[in-house]
């Protein structure tokens, strides 16, 4: 280690309070200049750091006896190890500052790649984000799509009910139109029967009065029921001298239409 007055080696090392190490007849020889320039005993600069410090001897008769053994130069010797093992300790903290040198290079080559990829991951949530957006945008009109198709499902449903509940009073209207026309079948078929049985009975009374009919035309009529034709009258045209007695109570002599009896149609 070298003096930073006279620089070069140590010879008896000292130092002043701010604790920088210069040898002691430099320490001296420094002082002595400074107090020679007028400079303030009680402030000379340290010429490493510049620091003050006292010079001034103090008149130990004032002191206490006691308090004597704790008053020190301002110049204190410094007993410094063996300058091998020094160099070899200096040697040990430049190869560790050397190290620590390339760590930090390697540590600073480290955080700019971890700044890159963290610039490149920021740019790649920019990215989801967006799809996400655009993801959460074509969702909603699904779900708009969706609700819409929905309602008119139901309103295509409530159509359906209002159809079907139509349907069934058609088909209950036609039901019992169905039942009404059995009904009037059923009553038309007998007075059928019934008008059957009175023209027997006419056809037997006309042969127990002797009135038989010949073998002219035949009746217009049919027996036979007819369903569903209009109203009309159904008439039998008896032909001339059709029956041998004049003084029956039926009397056929004309030519012209006689009412035999009516079927009355009931319209379907």
């Amino acid at each position: 280690m070298s003096c930073p007055i006279c620089l070069e080696d140590l010879d008896v090392p000292t130092c002043p309070p701010c604790g920088h190490i210069a040898c002691q007849e430099c320490w001296k020889g420094y002082i002595a200049v400074k107090i020679k320039a007028n400079v303030d005993p009680s402030a000379i600069p340290c010429p490493t750091c510049k620091g003050g410090f006292s010079m001034l001897s103090v008149d130990t008769k004032w002191i206490p006896q006691k308090f004597r053994p704790f008053l020190t130069d301002p110049l204190r010797k410094v007993f410094l190890p063996d300058d091998s093992d020094l160099k070899e300790r200096v040697k040990k903290l430049e190869q560790e500052l050397a190290v620590s040198q390339n760590a930090l290079v390697i540590s600073q080559n480290a955080l700019q790649d971890a700044q890159n990829q963290l610039a490149k991951d920021q740019n790649q949530i920019a990215i989801l984000n967006i799809r996400l957006r655009e993801f959460a945008d074509t969702q909603q009109k699904l779900v708009n799509a969706h609700h819409g198709r929905r309602q008119q499902l139901q309103i295509a449903q409530q159509d359906v009910i209002r159809s079907r509940e139509d349907l069934q009073k058609e088909q209950q209207a036609h039901a019992e139109t169905r039942h009404s026309y059995s009904a009037a079948m059923k009553e038309l078929v007998g007075k059928n029967e019934r008008l059957d049985v009175d023209v027997l009975s006419l056809k037997q009374q006309m042969q127990e009065h002797g009135l038989e009919p010949s073998a002219g035309p035949q009746p217009a009529y049919s027996p036979i029921f007819h369903f569903g034709a209009p109203s009309s009258s159904f008439t039998h045209t008896a032909p001339e001298q059709s029956f041998a007695t004049n003084n029956s109570p039926f009397a056929f002599g004309q030519s012209q239409p006689q009412p035999f009896f009516e079927y009355v149609g009931i319209n379907m």
